[in-house]
Order: C-alpha cells, then sequence, then structure tokens
C-alpha cells in the first residue's frame, strides 16, 4: 500500500451532503432555537460552521469568539473573515477574567511583561534539544523542577480549554441553543485536545471521524476562503506553538495523517517510516503518543459487571 495523500481521497460532495443532514436531523430532535460553534478561524472550526450554515441556514447559527489575554492575535481577525464569509451572527466572550479567577496566568511565563516575549521564550523552550526538551521535561526526564515547571504550565494551558467549553454551554443555554463542536481524528489519535475541553465537549461532533487531510478537502468544497484553509493548524493556547502538529510532534501534519493511517491498517512501523521518509524511531515515537493519550478518548472508565 502507497502512503500519499489520495488515501484521504474523498467525494467531497457526498461527505457534505451526508454531514449536513446528520446535523439537520439531530438539530430537529433537539428542538433548539438554532446552532452555536465556538470559532476560532482555523480550519475545524470554519468547515463546521460552514457546515452548519448548510445544514439549518445562516440566520440559525452563531459563531461564538472567546478571546483571552495571551490567545493568538489572529483567531479573531480570521473568526470574522468566515463569520463574514457565510453571513453568520456572532458574538464575543472575553474570558480573560475567567482565566484570572482560576488562577491560569500565575504560570512564571506569565510574569513576562510583554506578550511578543513572552510567545518568543515560550518557542525557545519549545525548540530546545532538537525540539524535544518539552516532551521530556513532561515525561520527568529533565528533573523534577522543570517536570514540575511543565506540568503546571500544561494544567493551566488545559484549564483555558475548560473555561471555554464553560462559557460555550453557558451562552447556549442562555439563548437555547445546540453547541456543534470541531474536535476531529487526527487530534484525536495524536492527543492534541484538551480531555473536557472545549474542543472536545459538544452536543454534536460531526467531524470527529475525519482526519484534517480529509477537512482540507471539505474547505475546498464549501468555499472556506484560502486565507483560512491555508492556515498552519495553531492551537491558540499554548505559547509558542504555532503548528501544534509540527511543534509538538516534530512532523507536519500530512504525514502525521498518514501515520495514523498506516498504524489502523497494521502496515509495519518500518515500511510506514520508509514511506514517509522518517526515522523509524519518529514512527514509533508518534505511535507512542497514540497510545499514551488513549485516556484522553474515553471520556471515563467504569468497571463491567
Amino acid at each position: 500500500m502507497k502512503l500519499t495523500k489520495d488515501v484521504f481521497k474523498i467525494n467531497a460532495h457526498e461527505v457534505t451532503h451526508v454531514i449536513a443532514e446528520f446535523i439537520k436531523l439531530h438539530f430537529g430532535k433537539m428542538g433548539k432555537t438554532g446552532i452555536v460553534t465556538p470559532i476560532s478561524g482555523g480550519l475545524d472550526s470554519s468547515v463546521v460552521v460552514s457546515l452548519c450554515v448548510k445544514a439549518v441556514g445562516k440566520d440559525n447559527v452563531v459563531g461564538l469568539m472567546l478571546p483571552e489575554r495571551d490567545g493568538n492575535d489572529e483567531a479573531e481577525k480570521y473568526a470574522r473573515v468566515i463569520a463574514q464569509h457565510l453571513g453568520i451572527k456572532t458574538h464575543k466572550v472575553n474570558i480573560s477574567r475567567t482565566m484570572k479567577a482560576v488562577g491560569i496566568y500565575n504560570s512564571i511565563i506569565c510574569w513576562i511583561p510583554f506578550k511578543s516575549l513572552r510567545t518568543s521564550l515560550a518557542r525557545k523552550f519549545m525548540q530546545a534539544d532538537g525540539g524535544n526538551y518539552y516532551k521530556k521535561c513532561r515525561e520527568g526526564k529533565e528533573g523534577k523542577f522543570w517536570q514540575d515547571v511543565v506540568t503546571k504550565q500544561i494544567a493551566r494551558t488545559y484549564a483555558k480549554q475548560r473555561v471555554r467549553m464553560l462559557h460555550a454551554f453557558k451562552f447556549a443555554d442562555e439563548h437555547d441553543l445546540m453547541v456543534v463542536g470541531c474536535a476531529h481524528k487526527s487530534e484525536d489519535l495524536a492527543g492534541l485536545f484538551v480531555k473536557f475541553g472545549v474542543d472536545d465537549n459538544a452536543d454534536l461532533m460531526p467531524i470527529k471521524n475525519l482526519f484534517r487531510s480529509h477537512l482540507l478537502q471539505l474547505a475546498d468544497h464549501l468555499g472556506v476562503p484560502p486565507e483560512i484553509s491555508g492556515r498552519s493548524p495553531n492551537p491558540d493556547v499554548v505559547p509558542g506553538v504555532t503548528d501544534k502538529y509540527l511543534d509538538i510532534l516534530g512532523v507536519e501534519s500530512e504525514r502525521v495523517d498518514l501515520i495514523f493511517y498506516g498504524l489502523e491498517n497494521n502496515i509495519d512501523l518500518g515500511d510506514i517510516a520508509k514511506e514517509l521518509g522518517l526515522s523509524v524511531e519518529k514512527v514509533q515515537e508518534i505511535k507512542h503518543t497514540m497510545d499514551k493519550s488513549h485516556y484522553q478518548r474515553n471520556p471515563c472508565l467504569a468497571p463491567l459487571f
């Protein structure tokens, strides 16, 4: 089997129709007055909100923007681009006060006065030791001090997405709306999402079983503006990270998708590495990341009787 982008080729028209009908069906069953989707101006949320408009019409869809003090400055800009493109209503809630109240801004990096400097230093930390320093600290391989620092920063990062989830459902409940989320398979398998965060909780997750490589095709079919579909997958919550696949996993999203595809189809690790021009160690590392994040993909575990 050749591991090329062709393995992800879909009939975008047909898939769009199936998903739009899925949204329309469950929207009718829930009996809500409309749909709200958190939008960040990225590929995932832009595809989802476009699918929602196709399903129920622009007048029934709200794009929710949830900016915070240390978030990506471009998120709101591109969120407004997709909202204007689709003609949907938007609502903005600055969640910085909530973040501050729960201590999210108490980390060492937040003491640095300028956002640009905070981002620069965080990026240097992420890229140290060939891009592996963050992962080594996360796994306790660089001493207790750095492990504690990284663990606490990760906890605060996770809390950001959980605060966003809280505000998304609060807004939805206040206006009797159905929450439609943007989780997809690439993020799920890589563990690049926050369990119980805004990227893991919704009434519907219409692209949950699609890879990012599929979403690029849907974006083209749906007419998502190229300046959005061409953006790097920026998580908007981790300082210094502008591409969560490349910066955290060390491999761009297209090849990460192909690694997961190969693993799902029981292709030998050596063959995957050879096909994609990677070392076997790198493929093993990403497989380890997938295996280790398994608990994140299960809402809760309970014994069977």
